[in-house]
């Protein structure tokens, strides 16, 4: 088994794991909170998600990619990196200290958001940990150290939302499991390498700063775009609206999460062949967008086409829902398939070392998005939300596949998505043929259908791995057909 076949695995299993111990989490917030609770949670996320970002400084991915080119540096990558995101933790929560207590924000969501701020520092310190096992391409360890981290907050948090403490402590539970995390990916970094023995200095510091501040940028503001739909309803038109909006959010970034665990496990190979491997890079760019399709086209139908699915067993949960699911999963999940589009595309930037160009990309989807929800939000409430999203993210997707076709020759596989894509719409139109009584079965069905078409019609089969296997392994040649769209 190749390490990218092992560690996407792991990060699969990383991230099927995380968004099942979520949706636990999920069902818990959502049977114990009101929608306007539920709404302030969603803005604590949000601020943490950018803070993250923030902290984030664009280090996480250099870490994994020049420590994947150099792994004799990695003591002094991670020193440094765990050096400059402490700094950069405190500037951030001085910060939002200000902005919560000038802005319109009650008492309790000032504590709130300050608290799920507070914690995302260290969720950002693991991200640097993570980053090493990343580049020395050891993702099991990511998975070992996370899954029990994840159960004790989940038992944390049945504890607060039960005995009804304040939301500010809720959110404490939840992200307790990054303190836990941190400590545990510390620890299990040092059967590798020693980070004390990294020389951290202003010097290095700097030399790091200077490389990854075009990622800095981009990472801060390509969360806050992210997010630009939760804290302008917020602005706008309140919390309630925001938990409404929450509610159909969260179960499609989770499922985005999970389908993001092979970007994560593919980057270090794609900074490995570039340069000097043109076109293995090419022709595994084609084939990870293909594969990519294949899984996000059919979790974006579950998810949007079966949204009168969802929101049915969602009114089981809280009968006193109205139906705004229905209509928001559709819209919502056909957006996931160009967000986690554009994630992959984002790191075939940054492994070309063309980072820059992330920073220009992302100040024109910043403007678009606000002026979209600016527009719509009003209007429409939580549907406007969606449909800025939705338009802003295929402007962003179709921009960054041009400048990659024209200025860097990678040609995106539209023929198999063509093909990928009608096999999908074939399983639906199958799947729906089912009576009305067996509606819980049809996503299922189509689950089911999807991959027995797919290899069935040989648009993905065996040839496919055995190219990957060959396209990841260094020293191997390209495949004859690499070079077909």
């Amino acid at each position: 088994m190749t390490a990218l076949f092992r560690n996407t695995i792991f990060m699969l299993l990383f991230n099927v794991f995380g968004r099942a111990s979520g949706l636990i989490r999920y069902i818990l917030l959502a049977h114990f909170l009101g929608e306007t609770e539920f709404g302030v949670v969603y803005i604590a996320m949000a601020f943490a998600g950018i803070s993250r970002n923030f902290i984030d400084g664009g280090l996480d991915n250099l870490v994994t990619r020049d420590g994947a080119r150099r792994k004799d540096m990695l003591p002094t990558y991670t020193a440094t990196a765990l050096a400059i995101k402490s700094s950069l933790a405190v500037i951030f929560i001085l910060f939002t200290l200000g902005y919560v207590n000038i802005g319109e924000f009650t008492p309790l969501e000032r504590w709130t958001i300050l608290v799920a701020v507070t914690f995302s520092g260290t969720i950002s310190l693991t991200g640097v940990i993570r980053s090493g096992f990343s580049a020395l391409e050891r993702m099991e360890y990511v998975f070992y150290t996370h899954a029990p981290c994840r159960i004790l907050a989940l038992a944390y948090t049945f504890c607060a939302l039960f005995f009804q403490l304040p939301l500010w402590a809720v959110v404490a539970c939840m992200y307790s499991e990054n303190v836990f995390w941190f400590a545990l990916c510390f620890y299990f970094i040092h059967r590798f390498y020693r980070i004390a023995d990294g020389s951290c200095s202003l010097r290095a510091a700097w030399a790091m700063l200077k490389e990854s501040w075009p990622l800095a940028v981009y990472g801060f503001f390509n969360v806050l775009y992210l997010r630009m739909d939760a804290l302008m309803l917020k602005w706008l038109v309140g919390s309630k609206s925001t938990g409404i909006y929450g509610y159909s959010n969260y179960l499609v970034e989770g499922v985005t999460l999970v389908v993001s665990g092979y970007i994560v496990a593919v980057f270090p190979v794609f900074s490995r062949l570039y340069p000097g491997h043109e076109e293995r890079f090419r022709a595994l760019y084609r084939q990870s967008l293909s594969v990519m399709l294949a899984i996000m086209l059919p979790a974006a139908i579950v998810l949007g086409g079966f949204a009168p699915v969802w929101s049915r067993l969602f009114q089981m949960l809280r009968p006193e829902s109205n139906n705004a699911m229905a209509i928001l999963l559709p819209v919502l999940a056909w957006t996931m398939v160009s967000a986690i589009s554009n994630s992959f595309l984002i790191s075939i930037f940054t492994a070309r070392d063309r980072q820059r160009w992330l920073v220009v990309l992302l100040l024109i989807a910043v403007v678009l998005s606000f002026t979209t929800n600016y527009i719509l939000i009003p209007r429409y409430s939580y549907i406007g939300a969606a449909v800025a999203s939705l338009f802003s993210q295929y402007v962003l997707f179709i921009i960054m596949l041009l400048i990659l076709r024209i200025r860097m020759n990678l040609v995106p596989p539209i023929a198999r998505w063509l093909g990928i894509a009608a096999c999908c719409f074939v399983a639906y139109g199958l799947s729906l043929l089912l009576p009305e009584s067996l509606w819980l079965a049809r996503p299922f069905v189509f689950g089911l259908l999807v991959p027995v078409i797919l290899f069935g019609c040989g648009i993905l089969g065996m040839k496919d791995i055995r190219e990957f296997r060959a396209l990841a392994t260094e020293n191997q040649p390209v495949p004859e057909d690499a070079d077909a769209s």
